[in-house]
């Protein structure tokens, strides 16, 4: 709730950009870093040295009740292919003062849900971790090659299946 009144003062906003979030972090002295076009071994190698990611998803209880929704990858278990993540509108706990166990969710069904998004990503790190940060990431910490990789992937999955929606989508999102 403290959280909630930072990023969204206004109860009437239903939703809390990833910018939002990060300038939240960045106001608890944490670095912070939204991108796009993520990919599932940019996400391995960060939570592999520790660092956990937010990723932007679609979440759909019913059929065309959809609604952008944010989880966090704090695992994977590449043998069983899948994530291994925390994700507030599924957690099923009784006893809310319990462990949190993380869930899993099959790396064939995260990816259709994190392309709605671009597959944009998270990451909030402390000072120290910086170094693992930027080894991680590459030139995609430049924005420009961050941006012409995503338009370049946009184009690649027309070219692949004109039909697809979110590929449009992102090419509009890349291009602006």
């Amino acid at each position: 709730e403290e959280i909630r009144l930072v990023v969204r003062p206004n109860p009437e906003d239903k939703h809390a950009g990833p910018e939002e979030l990060a300038e939240v972090a960045r106001a608890q002295g944490l670095n912070a870093l939204v991108r796009v076009d993520g990919s599932s071994e940019t996400l391995r190698q960060l939570v592999a040295s520790g660092i956990p990611v937010m990723v932007s998803t679609w979440h759909e209880d019913d059929p065309g009740d959809g609604m952008g929704h944010y989880r966090l990858i704090v695992g994977f278990e590449d043998g069983a292919e899948s994530w291994l993540l925390y994700d507030s509108l599924a957690a099923t706990a009784s006893d809310r003062n319990a462990p949190y166990e993380p869930l899993r969710l099959s790396y064939d069904a995260f990816a259709p849900l994190w392309e709605v998004f671009n597959r944009r990503y998270l990451v909030v790190y402390a000072d120290e971790l910086q170094d693992v940060v930027i080894a991680v990431l590459g030139e995609d910490l430049d924005d420009h090659a961050m941006w012409e990789g995503a338009l370049a992937r946009a184009r690649s999955e027309i070219a692949q299946d004109d039909q697809n929606p979110f590929a449009w989508f992102n090419l509009g999102t890349d291009l602006v």
